[in-house]
């Protein structure tokens, strides 16, 4: 089964990934054709705007769809990021309201473990990032990883071939030992979920879908049976930073009392 990389070619960071991608695969050709790469002049983020590709994409079997990317923040933190998308309000990136996308979250939290062992740079921070933007329409499992936060990171040569060696490892990779890690969804803390990011480093956990705790309001039994649903292999434990949760525990508790499993305080 063949795996999809779709990627922006207005996105500088995309564009440096993949040109040190393309190297890697020249170097081994079997890989080469068990990847198809397709390149957009849209932002992948609103790919749900563009229904040819959508429909392109979806009458291929590909087994994940992996989007490489420019991450942007305020704060302008350098960071290799990785995430799912998907979206737990309005839609302001993409995407359809309260939506999320497919996820496979042994593919996304190896793709963090690498990222941690390949990254050189000590000044990057390396997480995870929560479910956000579009695209949601896919039916596949998609990933984004990403360089951040400014365009010296994006055009880092250095991050850029992190990055491409973490995705020529996704590509690399035939078959998922269903319980060499327990899958998961998580509930609170940050944008960059220092503590799931942290956790997975000690403990056999795979994340899928993260609601941050600026979302958990927005939560409701809908929007957790698409965090169940739409993570593959099908979730057994729910994490929930303890801390990261505020107000909204006592309630995220008692809707997680509706579905089949495990909470895990962190």
């Amino acid at each position: 089964m063949k795996k999809l990389i779709l990627y922006h070619k207005g996105d500088a960071a995309a564009v440096n990934i993949m040109e040190k991608l393309k190297r890697f695969l020249e170097e081994d050709r079997k890989l080469e054709e068990r990847v198809k790469i397709i390149s957009s002049d849209s932002s992948i983020l609103y790919l749900d705007e563009n229904p040819k590709l959508i429909e392109e994409i979806k009458t291929k079997n590909y087994e994940i769809c992996i989007v490489p990317s420019k991450h942007k923040s305020k704060a302008g933190m350098k960071t290799l990021s990785c995430h799912p998308p998907g979206n737990f309000s309005i839609a302001e990136y993409g995407g359809s309201d309260k939506t999320l996308g497919v996820v496979n979250s042994i593919y996304l939290t190896e793709a963090l473990l690498m990222l941690k062992k390949y990254n050189s740079q000590a000044d990057y921070d390396v997480c995870f990032e929560c479910t956000h933007h579009g695209p949601t329409s896919l039916e596949i499992p998609v990933i984004f990883i990403e360089i951040g936060s400014s365009e010296a990171e994006w055009k880092n040569d250095i991050a850029a071939n992190t990055v491409a060696r973490v995705i020529k490892g996704l590509l690399d990779m035939k078959t998922l030992q269903k319980d060499e890690r327990i899958s998961c969804i998580g509930f609170g803390g940050g944008h960059y979920c220092r503590k799931f990011s942290k956790i997975i480093e000690s403990e056999k956990f795979a994340l899928g879908h993260i609601c941050p705790k600026y979302h958990l309001k927005n939560l409701n039994h809908e929007l957790i049976k698409q965090m169940v649903e739409k993570t593959l292999p099908k979730p057994k434990i729910a994490l929930l930073d303890k801390k990261g949760l505020g107000s909204e525990k006592r309630r995220i508790l008692e809707l997680l009392e509706n579905f089949d499993l495990e909470s895990i305080m962190l």
